[in-house]
């Protein structure tokens, strides 16, 4: 894998709400990959088990639920890459995740189930990146906005998940803890 820069320009260059930044590269989502699974396994570990539950908001997840959409939206968007290079130029379908969320029953899975879910997501995200080359990188699905997505592009969106939901979790643990 080698870095390169973004085949097709991404329309936001930073998350407002995260500062994600989505011009960074892919060895950087190796490196969230890799330093996600303790940092939820600690974050989690600091709270009691209906206070990792509990949602501070109606509209706002609970730790649990950050952890457990962080275990699946991981794996979809490597179902997205793998559709890329499967097939040609594929129209890649999108996703409710507040359904997910509750069709999935994120609040009631254990804290050792989301933790594994999420280990075993980063070891394949770093698994996928690492199986890239450029060439990979730059094959295009078409989103579910009608917009070319590259691999990378799927990959960096994967990456802005850990860091806007990393977010979540240290400001939920702040307000629970505050």
């Amino acid at each position: 894998m080698s870095q390169i820069q973004h085949a097709v320009p991404i329309a936001v260059q930073r998350c407002v709400i995260c500062g994600f930044d989505f011009g960074t590269g892919l060895d950087d989502c190796v490196t969230h990959a890799t330093e996600l699974p303790e940092l939820l396994q600690e974050t989690l570990g600091k709270v009691d088990s209906a206070a990792v539950r509990h949602r501070l908001a109606p509209w706002e997840w609970s730790m649990l639920e950050y952890g457990a959409h962080l275990g699946e939206v991981i794996p979809w968007y490597l179902g997205r890459v793998q559709q890329v290079l499967d097939e040609d130029r594929p129209q890649l379908q999108p996703m409710d995740w507040t359904i997910e969320a509750e069709v999935g029953e994120y609040r009631r899975r254990s804290v050792q189930r989301v933790c594994a879910d999420v280990d075993q997501a980063c070891r394949s995200l770093i698994a996928m990146i690492n199986s890239l080359d450029d060439d990979h990188l730059r094959r295009e699905g078409i989103g579910s906005d009608g917009s070319p997505r590259t691999i990378e592009v799927l990959l960096t969106r994967a990456d802005h998940e850990i860091i806007h939901h990393e977010r979540d979790l240290r400001r939920a643990l702040d307000r629970l803890q505050g």
